[in-house]
């Protein structure tokens, strides 16, 4: 239809992008009616409906108001109006009113075509440059529209009036193949005589003979009653090949028999549109072949195919709304740089893969059904990349591999018989909202080289971990449930960061392997066989609460643990368990059956507090345990034990039923500005050959006094004054006849049989030359002061009838040998032991 100069002066508003896409000037839209409109919207600017569409042309008319070149925006406001009448998306009507609001705000800035180009030129420049795009064409284009006698803005000048402009429409013809009004023998012959835009409709039967149109028509099925008619149409070859047109079907069965050539290709920039048809092949079902070429599909099934369902490849579009594929090697495959938009996709029974998305391809994909494939559900490598939304996949090998390329998902359900969502190297995956159940390995598998990060997501029932980690993960409010293995298992190499996360009913809440390195934050494990597990990595944990735990809470085994505000509660093996390896645990409360075992470790508690319902709280075999500012709750025997290693207690509370510490075997121990309280015995017990330092500890609610020495164990350092007195029974064969006070106040009381005392002091001091029926205590103390000893002879009292005699010094060390050497009631032996003492330095 020809346009009137009022639509042509309207059109030319839009004319600098119909120039440069080479459509028809003359024809809102830029070419006839089409839903291949819809798929290069999509494929160009991402717009799939009304909404969308509205909205980009009025920001650009919102835009042109303020702008200093507004004729860029203009021009692509009115060309936009056209292209959504023709994409269906609205009327002639409405797209006429967005071009007139165009062309009035040109009218305001501009006093003619000139002036409009220039800055047209200008802004588009400006535009392209940003996108690092050439801008070689937009003076030849400006030149031919101000020149052209073919142009638009010459055969419709710039003060031309547009009063009564109304929509330019193509009305088709329509031709019919088949049935009692056929117009046609054959769909070959209806095809010669067609225009472009016309309708071919096909009676009920099946055609044997290929479609290759050479002008933009329609193809439909005839209905019948209130639903297209059977009609198939198969050959030997492409059914169908749309070689640089626009070519529609409705409501028809397409095959293909050739085994090589795809039943429907489009090249060389053709548009192919199928709504309601049904596509069958002995190779691909539908090709889409190369740069410019797109297909939109609407409710059309590719049925068993021998190879790929839909193929899109070297950079073609696809647009397919509520498309199923079934059976085949490939339900879709996306390659080599191709572009896709799926919504509604249905993939089933592919032998190998669902829906594959390679060669820098870039697919979006909304509410996707995929499942019963045989290698996987959804395949990204080669660079691709894919967005996928509110879609399930199920019933497969490995529900979502990502070998090398980008994958973004949300709102996602899988389940698979392997792992739920697979990285392999070079793999970068960003997932929200992904829920993986009954996965036959790992609901996630993180590979080397690969990272992933997780949000709002649950992953449950895995026969293995909730996440195995080799790459880099960062995981935040992440739920893992019900796993045989880990929640989180970070293996050599890996790197990974949990937050806000809750894991339940697992086997282990977290484990990290060798070179490992896993930092946990503000997160939950309840219900696990074990919880944090370190096997030669490097953990940091803080605000982690782990509860349940069967075994053991925390469990080090090389590597380190450092942490702070950990919670360990409910019934344990072990809240801690450090066998090898570094631990640093700060502001922690740990609470279990179990006592806190270190074995080779080094571990350091500062303001921690330990409740422990086993004979210990604490025990340190080998290694290095200090616990600084804490608290420890010994429900059993004992507080803290040392048998072995280094024991450093400072300015902290130890509390034990029994012994508030026990030494034994060959432990260095360092206690420091400390209580220590033991209700039934002796706050601190030393046996075998332990090394004690003691400065500032006090006894509290102690039955039994501080302390009590085995004979070879060494004691040194000041204890805070207490009334409670120490007892030392160095032999374990009874206490011994002495009774030391510090020149502080604290008594250490050595108590033997009164006569054995006094017998041996008299034979030593007969020895020595001493009065025994005199000063005896006195003599005895002048002679060692004589030989060196650094004793008071004036600050000496002696009880002779209760056996015991005290000194009051400062030089500690040697009331402690006195301890030692007086070990026996022998008069032979206690002569000796006065000698040793006498001859030893002070």
């Amino acid at each position: 239809m020809e346009v009137t100069i009022a639509q042509r002066r309207l059109l030319g508003v839009g004319a600098f992008l119909g120039r440069l896409n080479r459509n028809d000037l003359d024809v809102l839209g830029g070419t006839h009616r089409g839903e291949h409109a819809t798929a290069r919207l999509v494929a160009s600017f991402d717009v799939a409906s009304a909404e969308e569409a509205r909205a980009f042309v009025e920001k650009a008319l919102v835009r042109a108001e303020t702008s200093a070149r507004p004729s860029w925006d203009l021009g692509r406001a009115a060309s936009w109006a056209g292209n959504m009448y023709i994409a269906y998306f609205i009327e002639a009507d409405e797209a006429w009113e967005l071009v007139r609001r165009a062309d009035a705000l040109a009218r305001g800035r501009y006093d003619g075509w000139e002036a409009f180009a220039v800055d047209y030129v200008a802004g588009r420049q400006e535009f392209l440059g940003k996108r690092g795009k050439g801008t070689d064409d937009e003076v030849a284009v400006a030149e031919w529209l101000l020149t052209s006698k073919k142009s638009p803005w010459v055969r419709a000048p710039w003060d031309t009036d547009t009063a009564g402009a109304t929509a330019p429409l193509h009305v088709p013809r329509e031709h019919r193949v088949g049935g009692a009004r056929a117009t046609h023998a054959t769909i070959a012959a209806a095809l010669e005589g067609a225009a472009a835009g016309d309708v071919i409709v096909l009676a009920k039967g099946t055609y044997a003979a290929p479609m290759r149109p050479e002008r933009d028509v329609v193809v439909r099925a005839e209905q019948a009653g209130n639903k297209p008619a059977r009609v198939i149409v198969e050959a030997d070859g492409h059914a169908v090949f749309a070689d640089g047109v626009s070519f529609r079907a409705e409501g028809i069965e397409l095959r293909g028999t050739s085994t090589e050539r795809a039943a429907l290709a489009v090249r060389d920039g053709g548009v192919l549109t199928l709504e309601g048809c049904t596509v069958a092949s002995r190779s691909h079902g539908v090709a889409i072949l190369d740069k410019g070429s797109c297909a939109y599909l609407r409710r059309v099934h590719v049925d068993r195919p021998a190879d790929i369902g839909v193929l899109v490849s070297d950079r073609a579009f696809l647009h397919a709304d509520a498309l199923t594929t079934t059976g085949g090697r490939i339900g879709v495959s996306i390659e080599k740089r191709g572009k896709a938009d799926l919504r509604g996709l249905v993939s089933a029974s592919a032998t190998q893969v669902g829906l594959l998305v390679s060669g820098q391809a870039e697919v979006k994909a909304r509410a996707c059904t995929i499942e019963r494939a045989g290698w996987s559900g959804v395949q990204v490598s080669e660079d691709g990349s894919l967005e996928l939304h509110e879609s399930r996949v199920a019933n497969v090998p490995v529900g979502l591999l990502v070998q090398r390329g980008v994958l973004v998902l949300e709102k996602i359900q899988v389940a698979a018989k392997t792992n739920g969502l697979e990285l392999q190297e070079g793999a970068r995956v960003k997932a929200t909202e992904l829920t993986v159940t009954r996965a036959g390995g790992s609901a996630v598998y993180v590979g080397k080289g690969a990272s992933l990060a997780i949000a709002r997501s649950e992953l449950a029932r895995a026969r293995f971990d909730g996440v195995t980690c080799e790459g880099t993960l960062r995981a935040v409010d992440v739920t893992v449930r019900d796993t045989k293995r880990g929640a989180f298992f970070v293996e050599e190499g890996g790197r990974a960061y949990v937050a806000q996360s809750v894991a339940t009913h697992v086997d282990v809440f977290a484990r990290a392997g060798l070179g490992a390195r896993l930092a946990i934050s503000s997160t939950t494990s309840t219900d696990s066989r074990l919880g944090v597990a370190v096997e030669g990595g490097n953990v940091a944990i803080e605000s982690v609460w782990i509860t349940n735990a069967r075994e053991h809470a925390l469990q080090i085994d090389g590597g380190s643990l450092v942490g702070g505000y950990v919670t360990v509660e409910g019934p344990n093996e072990s809240p801690l368990v450090a066998v090898s390896g570094r631990v640093s645990l700060a502001t922690s409360r740990l609470v279990g059956a179990g006592e806190i075992h270190v074995g080779g470790a080094d571990v350091t508690l500062r303001r921690v507090t330990v409740i422990v319902d086993a004979d210990c709280a604490c025990a340190v075999h080998e290694g290095k345990l200090a616990l600084l500012h804490c608290k420890i709750e010994g429900k059993g025997a004992n507080g803290v034990e040392a048998l072995g290693g280094e024991l450093t207690i400072a300015d902290s509370s130890i509390e034990g039923r029994e012994c508030a510490v026990v030494t034994d075997h060959e432990p260095l121990v360092r206690i420091a500005r400390s209580e220590l309280c033991a209700v039934v015995d002796v706050a601190l017990e030393v046996l075998g050959k332990s090394q004690v330092n003691l400065t500032d500890t006090r006894a509290s609610r102690t039955k039994a006094g501080l302390a009590r020495f085995s004979s070879v164990a060494t004691v040194a350092g000041a204890l805070a004054p207490r009334e409670t007195p120490m007892v030392v029974d160095l032999d374990g064969e009874g206490p011994l006849p002495f009774e030391l006070m510090l020149h502080d106040g604290p008594r250490y009381s050595l108590f033997g049989d009164p006569e054995a005392v006094l017998g041996a002091y008299t034979a030593a001091l007969r020895e020595l030359g001493g009065d025994p029926n005199g000063h005896t205590v006195s003599a005895y103390v002048e002679a060692i002061a004589e030989r060196g000893g650094a004793f008071d002879p004036t600050s000496v009292r002696a009880d002779p009838e209760a056996g015991s005699v005290a000194f009051v010094s400062a030089d500690r060390d040697t009331l402690l040998r006195i301890a030692r050497a007086v070990r026996d009631v022998d008069p032979e032996t206690a002569l000796a032991c006065v000698r040793a003492l006498a001859e030893a330095p002070p």
